[in-house]
C-alpha cells in the first residue's frame, strides 16, 4: 500500500506540472503560480486522505488472499501439505503453507484470521503437540473459519489424544506456555478448540481407500471441495521413455515427495522425453524390471523408511543390474544412508529378491556410492523449485539410440542367451549399442582356407 500511495502522488505531481508547463506562459504571473500550487497541495492532501480511509477499512475488513490454509506438522507432512498445494493451484486456488513464509510467523495467526476463507487441518500423529498448529486451531476456533480435518493413517497416522493428555495440554503441547502466552491464547483455550475440532462440529475426511500413489492426493483434494471422489481410471504406464520415479508406496509422505518432483519438472520433462514421469508408486504391484529397462533414466527417493521398504530396495538392486540406464538418488530430509548394521543385520533378514543377499548387498552399496541429490520437501516452493531444476539435469537429454540385440551362445542356437560366467551361470540376454559398432562377419574362405571376415 505504501508503495502504490507513493507512486500515485509521484505520478500525480509529475502530471500537474506537465500540465501546468505547458498551458502557463514563460512570463507567468504571481497569480497563476498561486494557482498551481493550490492546485498542487489539493492534490496531495486528497491522495492522503484516500489512502488513509482505504487502510483503515483494509484494517477493518480486510478481504481475504487465500482461498485455503493447511494447517500441518512439518515432520511428518511436509511434502503432502505441500503436494496438496500444488493440486489445488493447479485448479486455480491460493492456498497457503507456512514452510513458504517462515520470516513472518509472528503475523501466522493474524493471517488466518484475517486473509483465510478455509482452514484444512491435516492431523498426523505429531500435529496437535505442535504450539504453532496449536495457535492456528485456536485462530480457527474463535473466528468460526470453515475447518475440514483430514485423518491420517499408517506410520505417521493420527491418534487422537486422550482424556489425561486433554486435562494437561501443558505437557502435550511442546513449549505452548511459552510460545502461545505471547498472542494471548491460554491453555483452557486450546482445549476448548481441540474438543470442538475433534467433535461432530468439524467435518473430517480420510483418503479414499480404493485410490493409489498420486490420484489419492487428487482424490482427498476432491472430498475436501466438493465432498465426493468421482470416477477416476486407473494411469496407464507407457512402453518406453520416459522418467521412472520409485519411492517407498507404503508412505504417504514418499508419495507425495515422488508427486512433487514430478509437478516441478513435468513440463520440461516433456520436451525430452515422449512421455515424462511414470511414479512407481501410481501403480499396483508394477514390474519394475521392465519399468527400468524401459526408462530413459531413474530417480530413486530416498525417504524416512526406503531401507526398511522391499519394493525400494528391489527398485534400487534392479537400476543397479542395468548399467545402461543412468540412476538418479534424491534425498529428502529425514532419509538415514546405511551403516554396517543395516547390510549385516538389516537387510539379509528383508531381502527375498531373485539375486541372492551377498549380491544384493554389493549393488545397494554400490548405489550408495552415487552422489545423491538433496530434495528439501519441508522448505520453500523456491527451494524445491531449484533443487527439482538440479535433478533435471541429470536425466540425459536424448534417448539411447542404441539397437537391443540378443546374442546366441553357441549351445542354444539363433533363439539362445549368452552364458554370463559372473552370474554363476544364469543364462542372460546380452545388450549391444549398435551406435559406432563395428561387427565382423565370416565370409567365403580364401585360396589357403581362411575365412575372409567382413566389417560393416
Amino acid at each position: 500500500m505504501t508503495n502504490i500511495f507513493d507512486g500515485v502522488v509521484t505520478a500525480g505531481l509529475q502530471l500537474i506540472l506537465i500540465c501546468a508547463a505547458l498551458s502557463t506562459d514563460m512570463l507567468a504571473d504571481e497569480e497563476q503560480m498561486s494557482i498551481l500550487g493550490t492546485v498542487s497541495v489539493c492534490f496531495i492532501f486528497c491522495a492522503v486522505a484516500v489512502a488513509m480511509v482505504v487502510a483503515v477499512c483494509q484494517r477493518l475488513r480486510p478481504h481475504p488472499r487465500y482461498d485455503v490454509f493447511v494447517c500441518h506438522h512439518k515432520a511428518d507432512a511436509s511434502a503432502q501439505a505441500r503436494l496438496l498445494k500444488c493440486i489445488m493451484r493447479a485448479m486455480k486456488m491460493e492456498v497457503f503453507i507456512d514452510s513458504d513464509d517462515l520470516q513472518h510467523l509472528d503475523t501466522l495467526f493474524d493471517l488466518v484470521r484475517c486473509r483465510v476463507l478455509h482452514v484444512i487441518v491435516y492431523l498426523t500423529r505429531g500435529t496437535l503437540a505442535r504450539p504453532w498448529c496449536a495457535g492456528e486451531i485456536v485462530t480457527a476456533h474463535r473466528n468460526s473459519k470453515k475447518t475440514t480435518v483430514v485423518l491420517t493413517d499408517g506410520a505417521t497416522g493420527f491418534a487422537p489424544p486422550t482424556e489425561q493428555e486433554m486435562d494437561n495440554l501443558t505437557s502435550y503441547v511442546d513449549g505452548a506456555d511459552v510460545i502461545l502466552s505471547r498472542f494471548l491464547i491460554s491453555m483452557a483455550d486450546v482445549q476448548r478448540a481441540y474438543r470442538w475440532l475433534l467433535s461432530e462440529q468439524v467435518p473430517a475426511v480420510r483418503f479414499p481407500a480404493a485410490l493409489r500413489g498420486r490420484q489419492r492426493f487428487e482424490g482427498l483434494v476432491s472430498l475436501l471441495l466438493h465432498g465426493s471422489v468421482g470416477a477416476v481410471a486407473p494411469p496407464i504406464v507407457p512402453q518406453r521413455d520416459y522418467l521412472l520415479v520409485s519411492s517407498d508406496p507404503l508412505d504417504s509422505e514418499a508419495t507425495a515427495a515422488a508427486g512433487i518432483l514430478c509437478t516441478c519438472i513435468e513440463q520440461e520433462l516433456l520436451g525430452i522425453t515422449q512421455h515424462g514421469a511414470v511414479i512407481c508408486a501410481d501403480h499396483e504391484d508394477p514390474d519394475v524390471g521392465t519399468l527400468v529397462r524401459n526408462a530413459r533414466a531413474v530417480v530413486v527417493l530416498l525417504t524416512a523408511c526406503t531401507l526398511e521398504a522391499l519394493p525400494q530396495l528391489a527398485a534400487i538392486v534392479s537400476c543397479m543390474q542395468r548399467t545402461t540406464v543412468p540412476v538418479i538418488p534424491v534425498a529428502t530430509p529425514l532419509f538415514q544412508f546405511p551403516g554396517a548394521n543395516f547390510y549385516d543385520t538389516v537387510l539379509p533378514a528383508l531381502w527375498t529378491g531373485d539375486v541372492d543377499v551377498p549380491q544384493a548387498t554389493e549393488l545397494i552399496r554400490a548405489f550408495f556410492q552415487v552422489i545423491s541429490l538433496p530434495l528439501a520437501v519441508d522448505s520453500s516452493t523456491e527451494v524445491i523449485e531449484a533443487q527439482s531444476k538440479v535433478v533435471l539435469q541429470r536425466v540425459p537429454k536424448r534417448s539411447d539410440s542404441s539397437t537391443k540385440v540378443l546374442l546366441p551362445s553357441a549351445s542354444a542356437g539363433a533363439a539362445g542367451s549368452v552364458q554370463d560366467n559372473n552370474l554363476n551361470g544364469v543364462k542372460q540376454n546380452v545388450e549391444i549399442d549398435m551406435t559406432d559398432l563395428h561387427v565382423d562377419v565370416p565370409g567365403d574362405s580364401d585360396s589357403n582356407g581362411e575365412v575372409i571376415w567382413h566389417e560393416f
